[in-house]
């Protein structure tokens, strides 16, 4: 029988600082729960998220930042946030 996997917490931003601040408070806060995963661009978070879905990966959540460094976050969001399953609980 195969283990359950931990549902993934995704964040995609180019803007190190928020990454790096999103990333150390999400591993605090939920590291025991949730697998957090950080990418530094949008291609490769992208990947990330076929390379989930493939394996059947259930996402939590996917955070892309919206601010003067980073831009393209919301469009980012816009394209692939509703296509996160939400994880079997029970």
């Amino acid at each position: 029988m195969t283990e359950p996997q931990s549902p993934v917490l995704v964040i995609a931003t180019t803007d190190p600082e928020s990454r790096g601040i999103l990333e150390r408070e999400l591993r605090v806060r939920y590291g025991s729960e949730y697998t957090v995963v950080v990418r530094g661009n949008y291609e490769a978070a992208e990947r990330l998220l076929v390379d989930l879905a493939r394996q059947e990966q259930p996402i939590a959540f996917i955070i892309g930042c919206y601010n003067p460094v980073d831009r393209d976050g919301i469009d980012f969001l816009a394209e692939h946030g509703p296509s996160c399953r939400r994880p079997n609980v029970g």
